[in-house]
C-alpha cells in the first residue's frame, strides 16, 4: 500500500483542511481533545486521521465509539467513504467493521448504558464521538481497552458541562487540545450563525457554536452561590481549634462503589456562622465497621456534638452501630425517603439542601477552599419524577452528601444541646 498523506485525502474530498485540522491529523499525542463548535469539521478531521493511521500501521485495531449509535456510525461512515474514494483495498467490509488488506481493523461499537460489551476488547487507538455526553462510569469501563497496546485516545465533542472526563481532559496540560469556534470556520455562513445567535440566546449559542463550556441548566446550586460561600482565607487547622461546637456528616458508600465521605463543620454561636473546614474520603473497599470505628474515634472529642448520617439503605446498619456505641444523644440519622402524608413527615434530602443553599446565599455558611469539595457541590443536579418528587443526584456527590448533613443541625437552629437528642425515624 502506497504511503498516503493529507493532500491525497484533500484531493478526493474536494476541499482543503484548515491548519488546526492538519495539526490534529498528524498529532502523536496520547490524548487529543477536539472541543469544537457545531459543523466545524471535527468528524472529517478524525476520519482522515483514522484512514491515514490504519493505512500506515499494519495490524492495528481502532475503535470508534459513542454513547449513541448515530454518533459513532457518522464517523465510521465517513471513514469508509474516504477509504472507497482513495480505492484502498479492504479484506472485510461489514456493517460495523472494516478490515484493510494490511490487517488494520476499524470497528464501530456503541458503549451501551454501561460500556460492558467493550470490556473484553483491546485496541491501539480509541475515538470517542460526542465524548462530552458520555457518563464517567461508562468511560471508566472502556478506558482499560487501551491498557496493553493502546497509544492514543481521541475525544471529540461540542462542550456540555463543566464536569466529566471530557472537561477534565480539556483542561489537562498534557492533552493536545483543539478549541475551535464555529465562527472561525469560513465554510459556515455568517448569516446563518447570526440567525442562530438570535434564535438560541447567548448561553445556548455559546455552548453550541462558540464551543464554550456552560453549567448544565439542571444544576442544583449555581456557581456564584458556591463560590460566594468559599472562604479562600480560611485556615482549616485554626478553624478546628477555634470552633466551640463541631458537627460531623457522613455518607456511606457501597463496597466497591465511589468512596465514603466524612465532613467536619464548626459552629460559631456568637457569629451565627457555620464553617466547613475538612473533608475526608475513605476508600470504598474499606469495611463499614472500620468507618464506624473512625467515627467513634472522632466522637472522642467532646466538642463534636453530633454525627449526622443517612439511616436509609446502606447507612442503616452503620447508623445503628454508631447509636449502640455512642448513644442516641450523639447520633442523628436522617431519612432520604418520601413523605408518607401531610401528617407523617419524613425529613427529605431536599429539605437538607434547601436549608444549606439558603444559608450559602445569606452568608451563614462558609466552606474551605478545597477543589474536591467545590466540585462535588458543582456536580449536583436535580430533576422531577412523574410523581412530582424532586430527585437530587450527581457524579461524585459523596462529599456534598456528607457536607449537607454536617451543616444541617447548626443551620436549622438545632446546634445547642436540647437534652436527649432524637434519631430521626419519622
Amino acid at each position: 500500500m502506497d504511503q498516503l498523506n493529507i493532500s491525497d485525502i484533500e484531493g478526493v474530498l474536494g476541499f482543503r483542511f484548515y491548519d488546526w485540522q492538519k495539526k490534529a491529523i498528524l498529532s502523536k499525542a496520547s490524548v487529543i481533545v477536539l472541543c469544537c463548535g457545531r459543523k466545524s469539521g471535527k468528524t472529517q478531521t478524525e476520519a482522515a486521521k483514522i484512514v491515514l493511521d490504519a493505512a500506515a500501521n499494519p495490524g492495528i485495531r481502532i475503535l470508534i465509539t459513542a454513547k449513541t449509535e448515530t454518533a459513532a456510525k457518522e464517523l465510521f461512515m465517513y471513514v469508509n467513504q474516504i477509504i472507497r474514494l482513495l480505492k484502498i483495498d479492504t479484506e472485510i467490509e461489514l456493517r460495523l467493521t472494516t478490515v484493510l488488506t494490511n490487517g488494520s481493523r476499524i470497528e464501530c461499537m456503541t458503549t451501551g448504558p454501561t460500556g460492558f460489551s467493550l470490556r473484553p476488547r483491546s485496541y491501539y487507538r480509541m475515538y470517542i464521538a460526542e465524548a462530552g455526553f458520555m457518563a464517567d462510569d461508562v468511560y471508566d469501563a472502556i478506558s482499560p481497552c487501551l491498557a496493553v497496546k493502546g497509544t492514543q485516545r481521541v475525544f471529540d465533542s461540542s462542550p456540555w458541562d463543566t464536569s466529566g472526563f471530557f472537561y477534565d481532559a480539556f483542561g489537562d496540560p498534557d492533552s493536545d487540545v483543539y478549541h475551535v469556534s464555529s465562527e472561525a470556520c469560513p465554510h459556515i455562513p455568517k448569516e446563518f450563525l447570526q440567525k442562530e445567535r438570535r434564535r438560541m440566546g447567548k448561553e445556548v449559542y455559546a455552548r453550541e457554536y462558540l464551543a464554550e463550556f456552560m453549567r448544565a441548566t439542571d444544576s442544583l446550586i449555581k456557581d456564584p452561590v458556591i463560590y460566594a460561600a468559599v472562604d479562600e482565607k480560611m485556615d482549616p487547622v485554626q478553624t478546628e481549634k477555634d470552633a466551640p461546637v463541631h458537627f460531623v456528616g457522613v455518607d456511606f458508600a457501597r463496597f466497591g462503589r465511589d468512596d465514603s465521605a466524612i465532613v467536619w463543620a464548626g459552629y460559631f454561636p456568637e457569629l451565627k456562622i457555620t464553617k466547613v473546614y475538612r473533608a475526608e474520603l475513605l476508600d470504598s473497599r474499606a469495611r463499614l465497621t472500620s468507618i464506624v470505628g473512625r467515627l467513634v474515634a472522632i466522637a472522642q472529642d467532646a466538642r463534636v456534638q453530633k454525627i449526622v448520617t443517612d439511616e436509609t439503605g446502606i447507612g442503616g446498619g452503620p447508623t445503628d452501630a454508631l447509636i449502640e456505641k455512642l448513644g442516641k444523644g450523639r447520633v442523628v440519622g436522617v431519612s432520604n425517603q418520601k413523605r408518607n402524608n401531610e401528617f407523617h413527615r419524613k425529613l427529605l434530602k431536599q429539605d437538607l439542601y434547601t436549608t444549606m443553599i439558603c444559608a450559602m446565599e445569606e452568608g451563614r455558611l462558609k466552606i474551605f477552599d478545597d477543589q474536591k469539595t467545590i466540585q462535588s457541590l458543582r456536580n449536583l443536579r436535580y430533576k422531577y419524577t412523574s410523581d412530582a418528587d424532586l430527585q437530587i443526584f450527581g457524579r461524585e456527590d459523596h462529599i456534598a452528601e456528607a457536607l449537607v448533613r454536617a451543616v444541617w443541625l447548626p443551620l436549622s437552629g438545632q446546634a445547642k444541646d436540647q437534652g436527649p437528642v432524637w434519631v430521626m425515624r419519622l
